[in-house]
């Protein structure tokens, strides 16, 4: 959502800008020599010298909102600035099939979406924000457990079993 305040004169209409969006939809790998204890994070990784990260860029798109459509928001008569907001919706539709969101005490995978926004009447460097994304895979209705393996576990021996060998420890 964009928010945009100028001087209040009555009856105003609202900006006439349009936009360019860029979007990356960024995977981040973490992956280490030695179990983390802790959630795997770019703050551990100064501390943590077997921790290293990967990120790739597995989706990217542009496009051009003409016009942005702006919506006032509720001003009172008292109010000196004139309120208006403009909301940008967009799908993300990447190409391939994406490895969910996990965490191991090996390696970890999150994802992140990066959106930029260039607004072509206004000179300024662009308008950033990184927000971190969570990936899950819904088990369609045909789908079916062929085995108890087949389901997750939360048991503390499963959480064992993927601890590297004690030889690392």
């Amino acid at each position: 959502m964009l928010c945009s305040e100028q001087a209040y004169k009555g009856s105003m209409p609202p900006p006439r800008w349009s936009c360019e969006v860029h979007l990356d939809l960024v995977r981040h790998i973490y992956f280490s020599t030695m179990p983390m204890r802790e959630v795997a994070s770019t703050r551990l990784m100064r501390s943590n010298k077997y921790l290293r990260l990967r990120n790739k860029i597995v989706h990217s798109e542009s496009w051009k909102v003409d016009p942005l459509c702006w919506d006032q928001r509720n001003v009172r008569q008292s109010t000196v600035l004139a309120s208006f907001e403009a909301t940008i919706p967009f799908a993300i539709r990447p190409k391939s099939k994406l490895v969910p969101t996990f965490a191991s005490p090996l390696s970890s995978v999150r994802y992140s979406i990066k959106v930029e926004l260039r607004f072509s009447e206004v000179a300024h460097a662009p308008l950033a924000v990184e927000v971190p994304l969570q990936v899950y895979y819904r088990r369609g209705e045909d789908e079916t457990l062929d085995s108890p393996r087949d389901s997750i576990s939360t048991s503390a021996d499963a959480f064992d079993s993927a601890l590297p060998p004690s030889y690392y420890l």
